[in-house]
Formats: structure tokens, C-alpha cells, sequence
């Protein structure tokens, strides 16, 4: 330090000072004095150097200014780096990228951050796949952006399937998922979200959404493997209810039909009100009709109806069983008329229970 100090007491016109002056700052930074380091950085800088010096200054005081937590100072040089400079190393370009990406993080700025961070990863990804990867996931997470974390989310998988990402951004995308109607990804985050070996380290409310996101995507083997360790679990009781619908569901899915209609016959013993029961109701009605008894369905469905007007999922499945129980017993007036009300109120429906008689 004191050759460099003597040297720019002596020829501060030098041309060779700007170097100087970073060797002195990098000095300093090796005995932890960083304010000392940053003012030879920004003396450097002020003397207007060769590109070299200016990107090694430049690149120097973001340091210091990381260390400090001034991101917003960090941030400009390393943009500075990136807009004044042509001809760098690919090295340089991604750090640069990376850590302006890193810097938006840390204000919070998350929307600002992911394409820094990928053009850091894209550059060379054998070093930065994983903390970019970290850090999209994170910045996904915390502005509650579902398709970024979904595309974080896959990206990281693509490379490393067996990643851990924290429980809680699991099962917030797969909640969210599942509520957009994605049922396949949704039943795929929420499982990595469960916690097989120890169920009750995992939230009743996780457990249940993913019986039926697995229901509702065909898994239907793993969807009567969830409900039955949801039926285990100390819950209210319209929660044990609503998970034989679960259960009573996924045997249908499977033509288990005397196990289902014994799924739906313990359900509505407990007799908890709630849509659960238009629900056992519905599945009892698609056992009678798979098994050709249509006055039983026709009891089934027409019990459902009242109770779940609305309901976008129940209702239109309990008008669809009217009809093909009306149809095959041969009340065509009967039939007509719940078809009818099936394509007034949810014309964009398609029914997935088909019968042979169909």
C-alpha cells in the first residue's frame, strides 16, 4: 500500500494511476477495508481509463457496494458493465448478468430479476444452473406468480429431478393449480408437497385437494391410496365425509363398484351436511347406471339435484344422469327434459361416464 500511496503522491498525472489505483483498492480488500477500497475504485474511475482498468474498477466497487447491501449502487455498475464495455469474456457477462439478476431479488424487484438470471445461466450454465434456478423459483414464489414458478419449477426438474424445493411453494402452486382447473400439476406438486412417512407433518387441507386432484386426472389408483390415509387422520366430521366422496370417486374410477357404493354408504352415515352429499349421492346414481338399475339412479340423481344448483362440477354431472337413466328406462319426456336443462345451463360440458347402452 505505501509503494502505490507514494506512487500517486508523486505522479497523480501518470498514466498508469487508474491501474494504481485498482491494485491499491484490491490492497485494501484483502485486509477487510472496504470503504478505503471503494474510494480508489471510484479514483479510478474518475480518471476516465482504458476499458480494462474502467471494467476491473467497475466490477471491484460492485463488490464492495454487495458487500455494503447497497444493491440498487451494485446493480449500476454491473449494468454499466454490460452496456459500456463490448468484447468481454463470457465469464464476465454472465457474473455481470447474475448478480444484477441477484440484485433485484434483494429489492424485492422479482419481475425484474428472471432475465438477468437467465441470460446468466444460458451463458454458462455448468456453474449457474443451480443458483439461478434457486433464485427464479424464490422470485416466483414471493410475488405469487403461478406460471413462473410452474416454468422455474419444470426447468429445475428438467435438470434435476429429485431437487428439494421447499413444502410450502409445493403446495402453494399445486393449491393454486388446482383451482385453475390444472389437475394433472397440481397432483404432481402436491405429492412431492405430502409427507408420506409422517402424514400429519403435512396440512389436512393439502392431503384433501390432492385425493382429488388425483381423482380428477385419472390417478384414481393413487387417489383411493390418498383418501384412505385421509380416513385415518383425526378430522370434523364433514371432512371424513367429504373424503369417502374422495374415496367412493376413485373405486368408481377403477369399477370397484361394490367398494364404492360402500364408500358412499359411510358417508352419508355421518350425516354432515355440505355438497359432499350431492356428491355421494351422484356417485351411487354412476354405480346404479354402470350396473343397469335406472330407478335407483333416477333416485340418486334427482336427490343430488336441489341440493347443488350451481356447482359447476356436481350439478351438471347429476342432470347428465338423469337423462341416461330416464333415457334407458324409457321416459323419453323425462330424458328430454333434463338434456335440455343440461345444455341451458352448461353447454360447454362433456360427460366422461359412458354405459354400454349409451
Amino acid at each position: 500500500n505505501r509503494s502505490f500511496s507514494r506512487f500517486l503522491a508523486e505522479f497523480p498525472e501518470d498514466p498508469r494511476a487508474a491501474e494504481v489505483h485498482n491494485k491499491r483498492a484490491e490492497a485494501h480488500l484483502s485486509l477487510g477495508d472496504y470503504t478505503s477500497a471503494l474510494k480508489d475504485f471510484e479514483n479510478a474511475l474518475a480518471l476516465n481509463p482504458a476499458p480494462t482498468h474502467a471494467a476491473f474498477a467497475l466490477q471491484g466497487s460492485a463488490r464492495v457496494l454487495r458487500q455494503e447491501k447497497n444493491f440498487e449502487g451494485m446493480i449500476d455498475r454491473f449494468r454499466r458493465i454490460l452496456s459500456e464495455f463490448q468484447d468481454l469474456p463470457v465469464d464476465t457477462i454472465a457474473n455481470s448478468n447474475y448478480w444484477v439478476g441477484w440484485g433485484y431479488y434483494k429489492l424485492a424487484k422479482y419481475s425484474e430479476a428472471p432475465p438477468y438470471l437467465r441470460k446468466a445461466r444460458e451463458l454458462v450454465p455448468e456453474f449457474y444452473n443451480q443458483p439461478v434456478g434457486d433464485l427464479l423459483i424464490l422470485s416466483s414464489f414471493n410475488s405469487r406468480n403461478k406460471i413462473a414458478l410452474h416454468t422455474a419449477l419444470q426447468e429445475v426438474y428438467a435438470r434435476t429431478p429429485a431437487k428439494k424445493v421447499p413444502k410450502n411453494m409445493l403446495s402453494w402452486l399445486g393449491v393454486q393449480m388446482f383451482h385453475d382447473g390444472q389437475t394433472e400439476e397440481s397432483a404432481d406438486y402436491l405429492k412431492r408437497a405430502t409427507n408420506w412417512e409422517n402424514p400429519k407433518a403435512t396440512e389436512l387441507g393439502v392431503w384433501r385437494i390432492l385425493s382429488k386432484a388425483q381423482n380428477r386426472s385419472g390417478r384414481f389408483s393413487a387417489a383411493q391410496k390418498t383418501s384412505l390415509l385421509l380416513l385415518e387422520q383425526k378430522q370434523e366430521v364433514r371432512w371424513q365425509a367429504d373424503a369417502y366422496l374422495d374415496l367412493a370417486e376413485s373405486r368408481l374410477g377403477l369399477k370397484l363398484y361394490p367398494e364404492a357404493l360402500d364408500a358412499v354408504a359411510k358417508g352419508l352415515a355421518i350425516n354432515a351436511p355440505g355438497p359432499h352429499v350431492a356428491g355421494l349421492h351422484i356417485v351411487g346414481g354412476e354405480v346404479a347406471l354402470l350396473q343397469g338399475r335406472w330407478l335407483g339412479a333416477l333416485e340418486e340423481f334427482r336427490v343430488a339435484i336441489p341440493t347443488v344448483p350451481d356447482d359447476p362440477l356436481l350439478q351438471p354431472r347429476a342432470l347428465h344422469g338423469v337423462y341416461l337413466a330416464a333415457k334407458n328406462y324409457g321416459n323419453k319426456t323425462l330424458a328430454n327434459k333434463y338434456q335440455g336443462k343440461l345444455t341451458s345451463s352448461f353447454p360447454n360440458w362433456k360427460p366422461t361416464l359412458k354405459i354400454d347402452s349409451e
